[in-house]
């Protein structure tokens, strides 16, 4: 008969999103979402596995650690923690001469232990996505025609875009109509690209702008939203772009 007061532990698991490396086309990087416990789970998952600890005196002593660790790293020392690493501080940033002064700012880093390497090299992998970064285009609306299909837009009319990521940002960004060549595919030449420069509303959710001059209504397009913008306020070194399916441009009726 199977035991009932051994305590089994959950199977680990992580969950990765990949991501383009935009240094490598070709290549991708992952980031792991985070599950945290903490220090109050820790300890009360101690004592019901160790029921002759009490938990009062596990978080008064946990305490005293904390400043006994505070105390040893802000004069300079490298602490052990629990055998599992070390925590230790260091420079950070250029230093431009070997004076003090120009020592701008020390941060903290961790170096584990083998055991704790060893401990998390076999996680499982429970899934693996891939996490778009571009903008990406949901609806075309052009305005005049609110009830169209949202395959075409009108000249000198308010055009509506819907989607995520769309927000421009950076001084190359820009909303450009891309032709679509004899082989059904969006031309990814940007020199052929004509550039939308009458924008309206400029939102992560929302663009609304007027179609550019020079487009031909005997052509298709591809609207495409190129931003640097990282969906917040800050600017990436490198644009991301995305793509509209194919419309066509006609003239006011």
């Amino acid at each position: 008969m199977k035991q009932i007061n051994n305590w089994n532990e959950a199977d680990g698991a992580l969950n990765v999103r990949v991501y383009q490396n935009p240094f490598n086309k070709n290549g991708y990087y992952g980031k792991i979402s985070r599950r945290n416990i903490a220090l109050d789970v820790l300890i009360g998952t101690a004592v019901k596995k160790h029921p002759g600890i009490s938990e009062g005196m596990m978080q008064i002593v946990a305490g005293y650690l904390q400043t006994e660790i505070l105390s040893f790293l802000g004069m300079g020392y490298s602490v052990n923690m629990l055998e599992l690493g070390t925590m230790y501080p260091a420079t950070k940033g250029n230093i431009n001469s070997a004076s003090a002064s120009s020592v701008q700012k020390i941060e903290v880093r961790f170096t584990p232990a083998p055991v704790l390497s060893e401990t998390i090299k076999n996680i499982n992998i429970e899934s693996i996505a891939y996490a778009s970064t571009e903008p990406s285009i949901e609806s075309v609306t052009d305005t005049s025609d609110i009830n169209g299909d949202g395959t075409s837009i009108t000249m000198n009319r308010l055009v509506r875009i819907h989607g995520i990521r769309l927000k421009l940002g950076g001084e190359e960004s820009g909303i450009y109509f891309a032709p679509v060549l004899e082989d059904g595919t969006v031309s990814h030449n940007e020199e052929d690209w004509i550039q939308a420069e009458n924008l309206v509303t400029n939102k992560p959710k929302m663009l609304e702008f007027y179609p550019p001059k020079g487009l031909d209504t005997s052509k298709k397009y591809a609207v495409a939203v190129k931003t640097y913008c990282t969906g917040g306020n800050d600017i990436r070194k490198s644009p991301l772009t995305g793509y509209s399916d194919v419309l066509t441009v006609r003239t006011e009726e």
